[in-house]
C-alpha cells in the first residue's frame, strides 16, 4: 500500500511538485497498473481480483486534504467504471477500491507532524494515536487479505473495510 497524503495544505498553498506527485502516485499509477493487469490477464480463465487502496477521505471533507481526497475520489470513480466495464467481459475481473480505515503507518506520522493551520483536523489524528485508535498495519493487512479472498469480494466497487 503506497499513497501520498502531501501536500497537507489548503488551496492557495499547494506546492505544485507535491500536487503532481500525489496525482501520479494516488491516481495515475493505480490506473495504469489496473490497465496492465487487465490487459495481461485477459486470456486467463481463472478468477481475477483487483484491489486498489482508497480512503474515507474520498467521500469525507477534511480541510487541508483537498489533493489527497480528490485523488482518492478519482480512484473510487475509476474503480466504479472498470467494475462496470468488466461486467461486459467473458471472464470479468472483480475490481474494488477499499477503505482500510485509519492505520498506523508513516502517513499517520506525516499527518501528526502537519501544520494545524493547514490541517485543522490534526488534533483528531493526534488523539487517535495517543488513545490507541489506529489499526496496526499487520491487522489491517490480515483483514484486507481476508476480504480479498472472500466470496463477497467485488460485490460492490467501493468498500469500507470497517463496514464488513
Amino acid at each position: 500500500m503506497l499513497s501520498v497524503v502531501t501536500p497537507i495544505a489548503t488551496a492557495g498553498y499547494y506546492p505544485a511538485e507535491q500536487v503532481a506527485e500525489a496525482i501520479a502516485v494516488n491516481l495515475t499509477a493505480p490506473m495504469l497498473l489496473t490497465d496492465a493487469f487487465l490487459q495481461l490477464s485477459e486470456e486467463l480463465s481463472t478468477d481475477r481480483r483487483l484491489l486498489n487502496v482508497s480512503s474515507g477521505a474520498a467521500i469525507k471533507v477534511y480541510p487541508g486534504w483537498g489533493v489527497y481526497g480528490s485523488t482518492k475520489a478519482g480512484l473510487d470513480h475509476f474503480c466504479r467504471h472498470v467494475a462496470a466495464e468488466q461486467q461486459q467481459q467473458v471472464n470479468p475481473a472483480r475490481v474494488v477500491a477499499l477503505y482500510p480505515g485509519v492505520v498506523d503507518t508513516e502517513m499517520q506520522t506525516r499527518i501528526r507532524a502537519s501544520d494545524p493551520a493547514q490541517f485543522p483536523n490534526k488534533p483528531r489524528f493526534d488523539a487517535l494515536k495517543r488513545e490507541g485508535g489506529l489499526s496496526q498495519p499487520e491487522d489491517a493487512a490480515h483483514a484486507i487479505i481476508g476480504y480479498l479472498l472472500s466470496p463477497q469480494f467485488g460485490d460492490a466497487p467501493v468498500v469500507d473495510l470497517r463496514n464488513l
